[in-house]
């Protein structure tokens, strides 16, 4: 804002005019520039990088759309409204706002801010400057006090932090319309550093005098001028021409150390007024037109104020630039008259070329009082503008790119054997170190919304990550009862680059599809293979087999049906009542093949694949029916993709081998060479194989309806040989084996006789019959079930799966 000091026998009226008319002609203005300083109207793509600030620094899903507070006002709105709000206080006390709004870049900071008498200083008054305004401790307390409230730089840091972390949604969403507030504090206080007036110690009372005293509603200065345009094209046609192509800080300003000694403006954010490249000792102008630059440099360099066009302030201190005895004098068509004008030209190399740096004389219709100056008029003050008022806005944003510089990644959020295992990333440019804590969002995105502390991440004790490093937490233990949530906040706190008391919020999902399987059928083809009678070697043995002859029957599996669930840990969205979508897509495929597996969700084939189209809910159910023989020990997995490129890849249970048979052998026991013995021996029997992936936890429960494990197998003794029947089971195999035969013999023809005369059938009709039943279960591991009880569900019940087949066509010999 303008602040007016007049001396003289008009001081009292003009003083009050002023009081009167700041708030009317410049709060709009204020609204209007940390709007478009947050993306509105503009031809940038700031909304998107404003919302992504929204999003992932805050957690608020709706992004610019979301509403905070009693007065149910938006972050835009908000930033808006402390952008209005930051001229409070009585216009005739020192504690209003606005005295502190002013620096000159050419002064020591703690001389830089407004000198004056303004309101009733019977001397020169020495305000703060508003680089130390905007991180003054209390600025309750600045110079015998201000008004307005705290909205300094570390009241927004707070507020953020307690956006973050509070517990009760209304008192956290208070939280959050609050800092929203005092950036738009922070924002106005910039913006007023690109008008003039404010960066080379002017008080500008002529404009205030004309336009409020005597009613000249032609006159005015340059922000009257600014508050008239506004109101004369509107605010969507005065963003479009002004506003809409920002013109921003540029890189390294986050770099800048403060000024050698300075105690209150030490972190770089005061660097968007004031870089200390343009100072007094061999100013020059041009290094403003190279950025990193301050705004309050450029302005002071480059354009002449109201009352400092002699090169010197209203307290006689020196301002080198713009220098009048440099400027060309021309001619050109004056604003608003068909009279020809003289005005002042800046030429390159005396900083930024300006056809309008000053107009010669006054016309008709200005102000009545001629000041002993030169004259400016809507072209001088269309020429400030189109230059100054981009950078306002773009400077503005920089407080918000400052603010919301720090970024996280959570890289990953898994369990080993110690625990639960959280990865962290700096992708900032700057180096942070600190603290970093996990808060749980219960009910999120909702009214309802509670957040609680879920961890303090090693202990506490601080963790420094250069840019891109990443920093894995391991054997994170959460103390019972925890509550699981799939939304949470990483909220950290410290140290970023020059920034001793920084906060960084990154809200992450650990999103979870768990593939449940609950069937694997099986369609089976039988085929029999006959082996014929061989010989055996003793190969130094002295039991040995002579013969042996068997029938084994097995199966093909000609089609493989698999059906199960997909579970989500993802909130209910409010909108529609069923949990958020997170599933991206969806994969059905066999290792080695080149085609996808045949897949149906939710009752819908998808030709071996799901690809999200829009917001559709995600799958709950899948269906693979693939009539194709594979391989006996060919895996089969489910893939599922989320948001955001990470998923799951679940291997199917199936069978793998399965047969009976029926077997005849001869034996020979030659301990004794002078007198063999021999053995004639027949069994039958049956055997089968899961093939599931046990490693991820997994365990068989039954075979064939036999439990696992099973071991029932005894031994027949024969010679240095075990002839053994019986039933065994493992995580893997099924075997059962039924002993028909088992005569001994001294005479070699004798046995001969018996083994030929031995029928062979498979499958036999007296067993044992292999019945294609299984069932598995998902079984979780300790840690595992830590992981689940935080992120998923407190009390996880393991699934089961249920693998059968049944037979399909004739039995054949191959």
């Amino acid at each position: 804002m303008i602040i007016r000091s007049i001396v003289g026998p008009v001081t009292a009226v003009a003083v009050v005019s002023a009081a009167v008319s700041l708030q009317a002609l410049n709060v709009p203005t204020h609204r209007l520039l940390n709007r478009a300083a947050a993306g509105e109207g503009t031809f940038d793509a700031y909304t998107d990088t404003f919302d992504k600030y929204l999003r992932e620094s805050l957690g608020l899903k709706a992004g610019r759309e979301v509403v905070l507070g009693n007065l149910a006002l938006s972050p835009t709105d908000l930033l808006a409204e402390g952008g209005a709000r930051e001229d409070d206080g009585p216009r005739l006390s020192t504690k209003a706002r606005v005295y502190r709004h002013f620096h000159n870049p050419l002064l020591p900071w703690d001389e830089a801010g407004l000198r004056s008498r303004y309101p009733f200083h019977p001397l020169a008054h020495q305000y703060t400057s508003s680089v130390r305004w905007m991180q003054a401790t209390e600025q309750a307390l600045d110079d015998g006090g201000a008004a307005g409230g705290e909205w300094a730089w570390h009241n927004a840091r707070r507020l953020y932090f307690l956006s973050l972390t509070t517990e009760d949604p209304r008192e956290r969403e208070a939280k959050t319309a609050g800092l929203f507030r005092a950036l738009g504090h922070l924002m106005h206080v910039v913006v007023d550093a690109s008008v003039p007036e404010h960066v080379r110690n002017d008080p500008h009372p002529f404009g205030t005098f004309s336009r409020e005293v005597l009613r000249a509603r032609t006159a005015g200065n340059y922000e009257y001028w600014i508050s008239d345009q506004q109101a004369r094209l509107g605010d969507t046609a005065f963003r479009a021409r002004y506003l809409s192509r920002p013109i921003g800080p540029g890189v390294g300003m986050p770099g800048l150390l403060p000024p050698q000694g300075e105690a209150v403006a030490k972190l770089p954010i005061a660097r968007l007024l004031d870089t200390d490249r343009y100072q007094m000792d061999g100013a020059d102008p041009n290094v403003t037109l190279n950025q990193p630059i301050g705004i309050a440099e450029f302005a002071n360099a480059n354009f002449f104020s109201e009352d400092t066009l002699s090169g010197v302030d209203t307290q006689d201190r020196r301002l080198p630039f713009p220098r009048r005895d440099e400027l060309i004098q021309r001619s050109d068509l004056a604003p608003m008259s068909p009279r020809i004008r003289a005005y002042y030209q800046k030429p390159s190399g005396q900083g930024l070329a300006t056809r309008f740096a000053l107009a010669a004389c006054r016309l008709d219709g200005r102000a009545a009082v001629l000041p002993p100056y030169p004259c400016v008029d809507e072209a001088v003050w269309d020429e400030t503008a189109s230059h100054m008022l981009p950078r306002a806005v773009g400077y503005a944003r920089g407080v918000l790119d400052y603010f919301f510089r720090g970024s996280l990644a959570v890289s990953s959020v898994t369990w080993n054997a110690s625990g639960v295992l959280v990865e962290v990333q700096n992708t900032s440019t700057e180096e942070m170190e600190g603290t970093f804590e996990i808060w749980a969002r219960h009910d999120p995105d909702t009214p309802r919304e509670r957040r609680t502390r879920l961890a303090v991440l090693g202990d506490g004790e601080p963790v420094r990550l250069r840019p891109g490093d990443s920093r894995a937490f391991e054997g994170i233990r959460i103390p019972a009862p925890a509550i699981p949530a799939a939304r949470h906040m990483l909220v950290f706190t410290g140290r970023l680059g020059l920034e001793e008391d920084a906060v960084i919020g990154r809200a992450f999902t650990v999103a979870r599809v768990e593939v449940r399987q609950r069937t694997y059928d099986a369609e089976t083809v039988p085929f029999c293979t006959p082996v014929a009678a061989s010989g055996a070697s003793s190969s130094g043995r002295t039991t040995f087999e002579l013969r042996r002859e068997s029938l084994t029957c097995g199966w093909r599996i000609a089609t493989h049906r698999v059906t199960g669930t997909l579970a989500t840990n993802m909130p209910l969205d409010p909108a529609t009542g069923r949990p958020e979508p997170i599933i991206s897509r969806v994969e059905a495929r066999w290792v080695g093949s080149a085609t996808p597996a045949p897949l149906a969700l939710d009752g819908r084939p998808v030709a071996g694949v799901w690809q999200r189209q829009g917001s559709e809910p995600d799958p709950t159910t899948f269906e693979i029916v693939d009539p194709t023989e594979r391989g006996p020990f060919v895996d089969l997995y489910l893939f599922v993709s989320y948001e955001g490129g990470r998923g799951e890849v679940a291997r199917m249970a199936r069978f793998g081998t399965a047969s009976v048979a029926h077997a005849k052998a001869m034996i020979i026991d030659n301990r004794v060479p002078s007198a063999p013995r021999y053995l004639v021996t027949s069994s039958r029997s049956a055997a089968g194989m899961l093939w599931y992936d046990w490693a991820t936890g997994f365990e068989a429960l039954s075979h064939n309806a036999v439990a696992v494990p099973t071991d029932t197998f005894t031994a027949r003794r024969f010679g240095t040989s075990d002839i053994e029947e019986g039933v065994f089971t493992n995580q893997f195999v099924y075997l059962e084996t039924a002993i028909d035969d088992f005569e001994e013999f001294t005479s070699g023809a004798a046995a001969e006789s018996l083994f030929k005369a031995i029928p062979l059938r498979s499958p036999h009709p007296s067993g044992p019959h292999y019945g294609w039943t299984a069932e598995i279960r998902r079984a979780y591991r300790p840690m595992e079930q830590e992981f689940r009880r935080i992120f998923v569900d407190a009390d996880p019940e393991p699934f089961h799966v249920r693998l059968t087949g049944q037979e399909s066509g004739a039995a054949g010999t191959r």
